[in-house]
């Protein structure tokens, strides 16, 4: 019998080829001459593979068809159990919450397969199909990766992974998170505007996540204190110790803009860094950074609403002090591990590059450490990108007005990313409204309670 032969040089389309005929062995059974190079397959009649079908691995309903949520928590399935509280939380306060399995969102919209815009296609979907009014939250529940196969063999997982974008204009793609919430165009990144208010949970655990949820949790449980009305400023030096400066800028003006744009009742404390005479022995000036770092640590125990760092950084820490000073920064990756501030925790504005660089397989940045630790923070905005002073100074001010407004809607996490999103729609600085990522429950307020002075009459007798 004549073999089955194919082209199957394209392997969607396999071509069948006729009139194949055998010969023996040591002669030619065809010739081809493809302008390009081409592929087969031969089978003799009744030989071919047969595909049965094989066992069913994952039988995933159509439940994401329909649905209603005004929050939606879409995360790593084993890490879902641990965002019952939060969402239980939210349900008591009239929220509907929808806790999704990314996986069931892969199954629905990709195949099964891990892909970052099946999360965005969902979204889409519940925003535009689901009985309304439409969700406004999104908080993704797992760390990602860029290395999307573990090429580099660090085995870093991609709970939910990043959604990258040609955005960040000196490394070009930078990740995302708001795009998962830009809805209204085929391409994320032609949306300005997010219509999702878009946080993420960049944990690795059960254990993490159940940690990061309860530092949630104790931060809206916890009573009325002074810290609620501090905030913190961290400036990497303008000056050098030889008197040259630094053509970044000086981020003691960017840190004292925004004390000054704090309303009344705020209580601002300054940790400086300044290794030249001309600020030496000013108040909140520090020459080197030992004190700096044990004034700062002690002030993050005693609890802040905020904390806001303004200055160079890696992925690893905050600043970069001479070569030969010690230690080499401010602040660095594990000096997390040693606070002890219980709920008394800030919001965190990283107004600076790659600390929230999530995506990078080796360790967690500063800013993932001080969310995931026991202590720390509650949430940071932190950059997965490069930037410009002037574009923090434009973010950090609409995000201050946000964040402490009288208006109860506006004063969400998400929401103040909106606001600042507004702010930099339009001006040089637009990459950073695509480049900044929230860390943290978009639907949190900050905790900010103004000092109160009281007078009491002088009564002599």
């Amino acid at each position: 019998a004549a073999p089955l032969a194919y082209d199957v040089s394209d392997p969607l389309h396999p071509t069948r080829l006729l009139n194949v005929q055998p010969q023996p062995d040591g002669g030619a059974f065809f010739a081809d001459a493809p302008a390009q190079p081409a592929a087969y397959a031969l089978s003799t009649a009744g030989a071919e593979l047969a595909f049965g079908v094989g066992e069913l691995l994952r039988d995933t309903s159509s439940a994401l068809a329909q649905g209603a949520a005004d929050y939606l928590i879409v995360g790593y399935g084993p890490f879902l159990t641990a965002t019952e509280p939060l969402a239980a939380y939210y349900r008591a306060r009239g929220l509907r919450v929808a806790v999704v399995d990314v996986q069931d969102v892969y199954d629905e919209w990709s195949g099964g397969a891990l892909n970052p815009e099946a999360i965005r296609a969902f979204a889409r979907y519940s925003y535009a199909q689901w009985d309304g009014p439409a969700p406004q939250y999104l908080l993704l529940v797992g760390d990602g990766s860029y290395d999307f196969r573990n090429l580099l063999g660090n085995g870093a997982a991609n709970y939910v992974p990043p959604y990258f974008i040609s955005g960040d204009p000196w490394t070009n793609e930078a990740s995302c998170d708001t795009c998962y919430g830009r809805l209204d165009t085929p391409r994320a990144n032609d949306d300005p505007l997010p219509e999702l208010l878009v946080g993420r949970l960049p944990v690795s655990s059960l254990a993490q996540t159940e940690a990061v949820v309860q530092k949630i949790l104790s931060y809206r449980a916890a009573p009325a204190g002074n810290w609620q009305s501090r905030a913190l400023f961290l400036a990497d030096n303008y000056y050098n110790a030889d008197g040259s400066t630094d053509a970044a800028g000086d981020f003691v003006v960017s840190a004292e803009r925004a004390i000054a744009a704090l309303p009344a009742g705020s209580v601002a404390q300054r940790f400086y860094y300044d290794p030249s005479p001309q600020r030496a022995g000013l108040p909140g000036f520090y020459g080197a950074p030992d004190p700096l770092r044990a004034a700062l640590r002690q002030s993050l125990n005693e609890g802040a609403a905020l904390l806001s760092y303004h200055g160079h950084s890696s992925y690893w820490q905050w600043g970069y002090t001479a070569p030969n000073t010690q230690p080499a920064y401010l602040w660095y990756l594990y000096d997390a591990d040693n606070l002890e501030n219980g709920a008394r925790l800030p919001v965190l504005l990283s107004m600076t590059c790659l600390t929230g660089f999530f995506q990078q397989p080796e360790l967690p940045t500063t800013d993932e450490r001080l969310l995931t630790s026991s202590g720390g923070i509650v949430a940071s905005f932190s950059p997965s990108g490069l930037g410009v002073a002037s574009g923090h100074d434009r973010m950090e001010a609409a995000l201050l007005r946000a964040l402490y407004s009288a208006d109860p809607a506006a004063r969400s996490l998400g929401a103040a990313r909106l606001a600042a999103d507004v702010v930099l729609l339009g001006t040089p600085n637009g990459d950073l409204a695509f480049t900044y990522q929230l860390f943290g429950d978009p639907a949190l307020e900050l905790a900010y309670v103004p000092t109160a002075f009281v007078w009491l009459p002088a009564v002599a007798k």
